[in-house]
């Protein structure tokens, strides 16, 4: 994302220096060109060209102007249609590269999510009953994604064990209680895989069926 932001911010500059380079173009011919159409050597004498019409008015940038001639008119009003299609043009860049940073915005959260490590912390109630991150129901899980068992306390031990194991090996054991990382799971999407047993400190959960993790494919 750092890199797509760093290319944004380089094109933009590159195209910045460019058009107001270009608008100082343009204002320069636009001057040229209105001396040019003004003043007339004739016999070596400057004469003034007769105002045929005389055109005075202010340019969409906020230069006032002073027309002699239709051709000055002319070349002037070509000049400031170009300066307003760079303006129209630079508003598109503006816009493309927007939406070009959302979608690649979008594209990072998405990738994030599927691949960041899901931890799974167990805890065992007063009452003998279990928990895995303070749920006792169903935990959704990124086919992709890798998981992380752990104690949501510190633990001397524990053991997870699935009546069908949606992981590479079963069950998910720590005899020291550190935490454990099963890798992605590797059983099917859209299948729910309950637990058989937890014990926690050596000591066995009550009525863990209804715990398990049930998998889902990427977006």
């Amino acid at each position: 994302m750092a890199r797509l932001w760093e290319y944004v911010s380089r094109m933009s500059d590159r195209y910045r220096d460019w058009f107001a380079g270009c608008q100082s173009r343009i204002t320069t011919e636009a001057r040229k060109a209105r001396k040019k159409e003004k003043v007339k050597r004739t016999k070596g004498k400057r004469q003034k060209i007769p105002c045929v019409p005389c055109f005075r008015g202010e340019m969409t940038n906020g230069s006032r102007y002073s027309l002699d001639t239709r051709q000055d008119r002319a070349s002037v009003l070509r000049i400031e249609k170009e300066r307003l299609s760079m303006v129209s043009g630079s508003r598109w860049l503006t816009l493309a590269l927007l939406v070009a940073s959302l979608i690649g915005l979008t594209s990072c959260q998405r990738v994030s999510a599927n691949q960041a490590t899901q931890t799974v912390a167990i805890s065992m109630n007063a009452d003998g009953t279990c928990t895995q991150n303070g749920s006792s129901g169903v935990i959704d899980l990124y086919k992709s994604q890798p998981v992380v068992y752990q104690g949501a306390a510190t633990l001397q031990q524990f053991q997870v064990q699935f009546s069908t194991c949606p992981f590479g090996s079963c069950p998910v054991n720590s005899p020291s209680g550190a935490a454990v990382n099963v890798g992605a799971p590797s059983g099917t999407v859209g299948t729910t895989y309950n637990l058989s047993s937890v014990t926690i400190n050596n000591q066995t959960c009550k009525s863990v069926g209804s715990m398990g993790v049930r998998l889902k494919g990427g977006p």
